[in-house]
């Protein structure tokens, strides 16, 4: 059985991003062919052949003002992507198509290319753009700062919320972007075109039936990982830090750790791995407050991850906004 995966980027990204380089690893254990569709956004996380059908990657946050109005129908819907999808399904001939985070750059039009070809659809839904236009993370901006959302305004369709509360922190523009994104998405009925849904976690498959997925399309599959994890022996001793891992965005709340470090003794220390937009802003915060005891140690990964792990007192999964299902919190445990 051939399955094509398919995701904004086939890179080191997230969790979402090693979550399907782990899933296609298993199947490919179990004798089903894998391939990948991405833009071309690079370094990619393994070889992979196919990649000439890659579309091009545009930084959407690197556009700047009215700009954004250029490129707010590729946002919408990528003709490249469709264009090149369907080449590639015409070569490869999948039995079947797993959509993963196609959000802004792929965009939807990857799920119509593939629906023209009567091919079984799945998708995973990995965090909560679906109904949040605000990059998912149920945050919106008050005259003091930032506040968790006290309902879920945008979930019926009316995303003019995320213009009034200015979800997003790049702008006017950025805002009504995402806006009419969330309701083209919506009106358009592209997800009426999936026959399942995947959901990590009980909470996202409440919100998709909320939001009006079908519940018969919603099927519960928690992350996890793989049978090396189980292999691993605990050690009782710790080497005086606490750990982060993830992504350096602003809704993961790393900046509030740094606060707490100005409260505990210079010799305990805080390891930050993983890089991301706030990396800079963060640095530059632990330096203004001359906070020597936090180390930057950027994107690690196999027996580096795994020795960070082993010797922290604790991992810390600081996230003010919607958290879907960390990663860390499993890997955490086994060890």
């Amino acid at each position: 059985m051939k399955i094509l995966f398919v995701n904004n980027f086939f890179g080191a990204e997230g969790g979402a991003e090693k979550l399907i380089f782990d899933e296609a690893q298993l199947l490919k254990k179990n004798s089903f062919e894998v391939f990948f569709f991405a833009t071309n956004r690079k370094p990619y996380l393994t070889q992979t052949g196919y990649t000439e059908y890659f579309p091009e990657y545009v930084n959407y946050r690197a556009i700047k003002g009215a700009r954004r109005v250029k490129y707010l129908f590729k946002r919408l819907y990528n003709l490249e992507a469709s264009g090149k999808i369907e080449s590639l399904i015409k070569d490869i001939k999948p039995d079947l198509v797993h959509f993963h985070n196609i959000y802004h750059h792929l965009s939807f039009s990857v799920v119509n290319a593939c629906a023209k070809h009567k091919i079984p659809l799945v998708m995973t839904i990995h965090d909560i753009r679906f109904i949040c236009p605000g990059d998912g993370t149920f945050l919106r901006r008050t005259g003091s700062g930032e506040e968790v959302c006290p309902d879920t305004p945008c979930i019926s369709g009316n995303p003019v919320n995320c213009i009034t509360h200015k979800c997003k922190a790049e702008g006017f523009i950025a805002n009504l972007t995402a806006a009419v994104e969330h309701l083209f998405t919506r009106e358009a009925r592209i997800y009426d075109k999936i026959s399942y849904f995947i959901c990590p976690s009980r909470a996202i498959m409440e919100l998709a039936g909320l939001y009006g997925i079908k519940k018969h399309k919603l099927v519960h599959i928690p992350n996890f990982l793989q049978d090396s994890y189980f292999k691993i022996k605990p050690e009782k001793t710790n080497k005086g830090y606490f750990l982060y891992v993830g992504r350096l965005n602003r809704e993961k709340g790393v900046n509030s750790i740094i606060r707490a470090m100005k409260l505990l003794p210079p010799e305990v220390k805080l390891h930050i791995v993983g890089t991301g937009e706030e990396e800079g802003c963060l640095k530059k915060t632990a330096e203004d407050e001359n906070l020597g005891n936090i180390e930057f140690l950027g994107y690690k990964t196999g027996e580096e991850l795994e020795e960070q792990y082993k010797y922290c007192i604790a991992t810390l999964l600081p996230t003010y906004g919607f958290e879907s299902f960390g990663l860390t919190i499993i890997e955490s445990f086994a060890y």
